[in-house]
């Protein structure tokens, strides 16, 4: 069981067990922020295997310049899935002790890298995609509540990818270059399309746009382009190197 103090671990991910909500919503009520909570009936192993992957869709390159460089766990073993996880984000185990382990970035060669000089992987759009959208209906409970603290935080998460592809003008070559199969085309279409319009209607009020009347039917057909996107294997992670200053 975890014990310590929220406010010096930002950004955090953490379970949500009955404890750690508590010492959660107490963070949150003075003005926390960079803590996430997942919910996850698997052991501990297992739910920081499934984990790993959305840390760093919301830590790594797209979020954060620099991206994150190490990784801290509290309560859990290094496992083959748990390794296998970090090795798709270009990860290794760093350091194992008792009731945790740390993990950093490695280079070309396998050997970690200086968290001063930071590299990392890239995913594919597809599969960033999938994992926003993951992330946000594993989440339900914040965004389907007004007044729950991180309902714009998952609203903004999921849409933003959206409304950026409303601006593409050529639709058949974003096909392309995302690999979109037609099925998933059609279904990335609809919800940009949708997704729009509730923006255009409702502008950034997260409250006016779960009001919005096609917001059901929206939210139904990105479900559906979550599970069809997870129905083909993604690509390899590309290895990038990149400095402190942006420069790939």
């Amino acid at each position: 069981m975890w014990t310590g103090s929220l406010e010096d671990l930002v950004p955090v991910w953490i379970v949500g067990s009955p404890h750690n909500r508590v010492a959660v919503e107490a963070a949150w009520a003075h003005g926390t922020e960079g803590v996430t909570i997942f919910e996850s009936d698997r052991p501990a192993e297992a739910a920081c295997a499934v984990v790993i992957a959305n840390v760093w869709l919301h830590h790594g390159p797209w979020s954060c310049d620099p991206p994150m460089a190490r990784l801290e766990v509290l309560g859990a073993r290094v496992t083959s899935d748990i390794s296998a996880a970090l090795g798709a984000i270009g990860f290794t185990v760093a350091d194992e002790r008792e009731g945790g382990f740390s993990a950093s970035v490695l280079a070309p060669n396998s050997e970690p890298v200086p968290v001063a000089e930071p590299t990392y992987y890239r995913i594919s759009f597809r599969q960033h995609i999938f994992l926003n959208l993951k992330d946000f209906f594993e989440n339900q409970e914040a965004w389907s509540n007004p007044d729950h603290p991180r309902f714009h935080f998952f609203f903004d998460d999921m849409i933003e990818d959206f409304l950026e592809l409303a601006d593409h003008g050529d639709r058949q070559e974003s096909n392309r270059s995302y690999d979109f199969t037609d099925e998933e085309a059609t279904l990335v279409w609809e919800v940009v399309d949708g997704l729009d319009a509730i923006h255009r209607y409702a502008g950034s009020s997260s409250e006016a746009r779960i009001a919005h009347p096609d917001w059901p039917r929206i939210t139904a057909v990105a479900k559906e382009l979550m599970r069809t996107l997870g129905s083909r294997p993604f690509p390899e992670p590309i290895f990038l190197e990149r400095n402190r200053t942006g420069d790939a």
